[in-house]
């Protein structure tokens, strides 16, 4: 328990750290008066465009999350999927070390027939079905974009190589579930018990929520889905590009949300501030767009991700008459009341 406490605090002081760092240069090395002369300019009318996206983008997620899941009696609804999908956002955006990772299942679990591990399994094959979108668009910027910033290159090469394996990984448990799990059994003997019996569990989990992409068109429908929801994503960050005088083009449009998906992915404070804005920096250097108008538009961004997030989290917490120090208590990592009796 020590162990994973101190980890926690070091997690929570390196987030905070690379979020101070960032926000401590962007004060030091941008001439602020011109970011806030570029956010007096900026347009509000075509976030009457950029907020309808917003919602049909984070509908499209809820949706596509229905086919990671198991078939349960009774099926939770469209609805009970959004509402947790969209608590989960709200605890990662007030709350240290990615918290509505864990809360989005957890409250899935609370109100349907679904184990907590098994909701915890599926968002992990959510996120990976995310990673192939992102880097698939990204190697596109990258012959399109030849003069993309050096750091963003080294990522892709980290996160390819990740993505490779977890690949491989991912198609192994689909189709030949049996010979990994005797591989991840093989590759744990040399750990102490405890901790072999918690990846055993969580992979036997994990192995379990990759047998329902095998039935009913499932994985063609998420791979299907995956791109409807990035292309909703890239939609979003276009439509943001007509509020400010930079490119309005789709290709910048893409590569902002591109390159913000790989930038929130660092370690952070809650809700990724400082990194998104930097993130903005990065994205925008190619088509000769200053840092000011970069981090304006982030700012911008930012702020009405937060409104709508925060927003509707805290009427959920009236909805569904809970309080906020509901949102710290952490669900138990997958244990022993695991459903995964087969992995047929």
């Amino acid at each position: 328990m020590r162990e994973v406490l101190r980890s926690k605090l070091f997690l929570k002081i390196l987030g905070t750290s690379v979020t101070v760092g960032i926000v401590g240069w962007l004060v030091v090395s941008l001439e602020w008066g011109k970011v806030l002369e570029a956010l007096k300019e900026a347009s509000l009318y075509p976030l009457l465009i950029s907020l309808p996206l917003m919602f049909l983008h984070l509908w499209l997620r809820a949706y596509r999350w229905r086919f990671l899941l198991p078939e349960v009696t009774p099926r939770p609804s469209l609805r009970t999927l959004f509402d947790s999908f969209m608590a989960g956002n709200f605890a990662t955006y007030i709350l240290p070390l990615r918290a509505g990772e864990f809360l989005r299942p957890y409250l899935l679990s609370r109100k349907s027939a679904l184990p907590f591990p098994t909701a915890f399994a599926s968002i992990v094959i959510e996120r990976f079905f995310d990673l192939i979108c992102v880097l698939i668009s990204f190697a596109c910027l990258l012959a399109l974009l030849p003069d993309l910033d050096p750091v963003l290159y080294k990522g892709a090469v980290v996160l390819g190589g990740i993505a490779a394996v977890i690949l491989v990984g991912m198609l192994a448990g689909i189709f030949m579930p049996h010979l990994l799990q005797r591989v991840i059994s093989w590759s744990t003997g040399f750990l102490p018990d405890g901790m072999a019996q918690a990846i055993e569990r969580f992979a036997t989990e994990l192995l379990h929520g990759l047998t329902v992409l095998r039935h009913g068109g499932n994985l063609l429908r998420v791979l299907a889905l995956s791109a409807v929801v990035w292309l909703s994503c890239y939609l979003l960050f276009w439509s943001f590009l007509f509020s400010f005088v930079v490119p309005s083009t789709f290709l910048v449009g893409t590569t902002v949300a591109v390159v913000l998906a790989l930038a929130v992915a660092l370690p952070s404070a809650p809700g990724f501030l400082g990194v998104y804005q930097g993130g903005c920096i990065l994205a925008f250097r190619p088509f000769g767009v200053s840092e000011e108008v970069a981090v304006a538009y982030g700012i911008l961004t930012h702020l009405i991700h937060y409104l709508v997030t925060v927003g509707y989290g805290l009427w959920l917490l009236h909805h569904y008459n809970m309080r906020m120090s509901d949102l710290r208590t952490q669900p138990a990592a997958p244990n022993q009341h695991s459903s995964a009796k087969n992995l047929h």
